[in-house]
């Protein structure tokens, strides 16, 4: 028969996939309903069904660059069955179960059977789990490897951990970073005075330093269980810095960025400044509270609860408890608060610093809530009799709280979609940049500019897209029609998508048409402008109209 804890573990993982899809039944059903990023990482990927889609396209090229090998292998793989935009949700349910596997393998190295169950059911209502899982990115593969890497070296298993380390190196950087910086601290910590002193001993019970008691092994068996980190560095070094291809550019700098909109909260991205740790640390508590749906009373009320249970909780018990599920942290702490240092002051060279501790504080504060609520429902003596009711509400609840996280109905264009559909294979289609982010993935043609790929920290793709923007609204908001048909002729444009309320004057006068330095740019080039070029039908004849936009034929 299976063991108690293979049961609690079987019910878990298919709670979790109730979960999903309850969350995520209307993108399971319409495919219209997406995660935003799949517009930007894995559009391009419908190629493969078809080769002549997105040839000689800078977005495409650019995109293909930016996703990772080992994503790009999952969706290969994928393709073989159904349409990769499709895919990315099965992939996201999958990670989503798995993820949960590893949550409550985790709460089980508190040797409590039920903590891991607990812990599960709290994973459901931190949505930042299923905030940055869904779309199946490489971001969406982040608190699955790291769960994973965590829960493998909480139970000693080095070779395991470095399996894992090896694998999100071509998944995910910069978890791959902060595993590897975890995985350095724990061999010198663990592994350091032994090795110097070349004594082989087994460390001591009540060792309170490592993560539970272990075997050192000898220097040659710990290199080779340590293999597939050297062949993950190996890859990362062969996929970033050697196989790099030419015109794409480098990471900016911070010189680059200082005085420089588009790297602020009005840009594309807001970069600069970089957000306080303080704030990093608060934030898994607003994505586990109400704060967005139902306001900060509603919010704060739920983090009073929370405090006072775990207040009451650990005080009833006289902070009895096994602490050893926390003890992983004490690695992964420190490396996460050095990641954060090291990539604020290298800036974008290690990717974004928030990136190394929001996943870390994500996962220790659901273990936390976990253990914390258990606590005070056994110190007041209610575990056995409300814990199941409990479990039920919380996994009903947490496909509630789920509903909708991290995708978009874009729908409401689907007619234009079909009406692009029926155009050349090879047009290209420019239009606000805005519209255009769904063009290549739901119409499968060309974009001119998407806001989504203005990716504005690789500098020379950069300046190349900066430079089509302008280019665009200048003709978008043109009164000369010679104007447009340069634009049109230089580029190689065959159609333009108009949306009218970005001739609003209201919008015009606000500057919000689009991200800066290009609203206020569009606020001074039309402010004495009420003829437009693009709205004259005889010069450029209507093919569509729909849904607050119409199209014009170019060439």
């Amino acid at each position: 028969m299976p063991s108690r804890s293979t049961g609690l573990l079987l019910f878990s993982l298919c709670a979790a996939l109730m979960v999903y899809v309850m969350g995520h039944w209307t993108a399971i059903i319409d495919p219209y309903v997406i995660n935003d990023d799949v517009r930007q990482q894995l559009y391009w990927m419908q190629k493969w069904s078809d080769e002549g889609m997105f040839k000689d396209d800078i977005l495409t090229d650019y995109a293909r660059y930016y996703v990772p090998w080992g994503v790009k292998a999952v969706y290969r793989f994928g393709a073989l069955f159904m349409n990769p935009v499709q895919f990315s949700k099965v992939v996201t349910g999958i990670l989503f179960v798995i993820t949960a596997g590893f949550i409550f393998g985790l709460g089980q190295q508190f040797k409590n059977d039920l903590t891991g169950v607990v812990a599960v059911c709290f994973y459901f209502f931190f949505t930042g789990f299923l905030r940055k899982i869904s779309g199946g990115l490489s971001q969406s593969f982040g608190f699955p490897l790291l769960t994973a890497y965590l829960f493998f070296l909480a139970r000693g298993n080095l070779f395991l951990s470095a399996l894992v380390i090896m694998v999100a190196s071509v998944l995910n950087p910069y978890i791959f970073l902060l595993c590897l910086t975890t995985h350095i601290l724990y061999i010198v910590v663990q592994y350091g005075p032994a090795l110097l002193e070349k004594q082989h001993a087994s460390l001591p019970p009540e060792d309170t330093s490592g993560i539970k008691p272990i075997q050192l092994q000898p220097l040659r068996k710990l290199l080779l269980m340590h293999m597939p980190i050297l062949i993950g560095i190996g890859m990362m070094a062969l996929r970033y810095i050697f196989l790099k291809p030419e015109g794409i550019g480098d990471l900016v700098s911070w010189a680059q960025m200082l005085n420089h909109v588009e790297y602020t909260a009005a840009g594309r991205y807001p970069i600069i400044p970089v957000r306080p740790i303080l704030y990093e640390i608060g934030m898994p508590w607003f994505h586990l509270f109400p704060f967005a749906e139902c306001g900060p009373v509603a919010g704060w009320s739920g983090v009073a609860i929370i405090c006072v249970l775990a207040v009451f909780g650990w005080i009833r018990n006289g902070f009895s408890f096994d602490m050893t599920g926390f003890r992983v942290f004490g690695y992964l702490f420190p490396a996460s608060l050095f990641m954060w240092c090291l990539s604020y002051l290298l800036m974008l060279k290690l990717f974004l610093p928030e990136r190394y501790v929001e996943f870390s504080l994500t996962i220790f504060f659901c273990l936390f809530s976990a253990v914390s609520v258990l606590a005070a429902m056994e110190g007041m003596g209610l575990r056995r009799i409300i814990f199941p009711w409990l479990i039920v509400c919380a996994v009903i609840g947490g496909g509630f709280r789920s509903y909708q996280i991290g995708v978009y109905d874009y729908s409401d264009q689907k007619n234009l979609y079909e009406f692009l559909k029926t155009t050349p294979q090879s047009s290209l289609i420019a239009g606000n940049p805005e519209v255009m982010d769904t063009i290549p993935t739901f119409a499968c043609r060309k974009a001119f500019v998407t806001y989504e790929l203005s990716h504005t920290w690789i500098d020379k793709y950069w300046s190349i897209i900066k430079k089509r923007t302008f280019d665009f609204f200048k003709a978008y908001y043109a009164e000369d029609p010679e104007e447009i048909r340069k634009f049109v002729r230089y580029y190689g444009v065959d159609y333009i998508v108009v949306r009218q309320r970005d001739f609003d004057r209201t919008n015009l006068e606000k500057g919000t048409v689009y991200f800066e330095p290009f609203g206020s740019w569009i606020k001074e080039l039309t402010k004495d402008r009420t003829h437009f070029a693009l709205f004259d039908s005889k010069e450029f004849p209507v093919v569509f109209t729909g849904n607050g936009v119409f199209v014009v034929k170019t060439r």
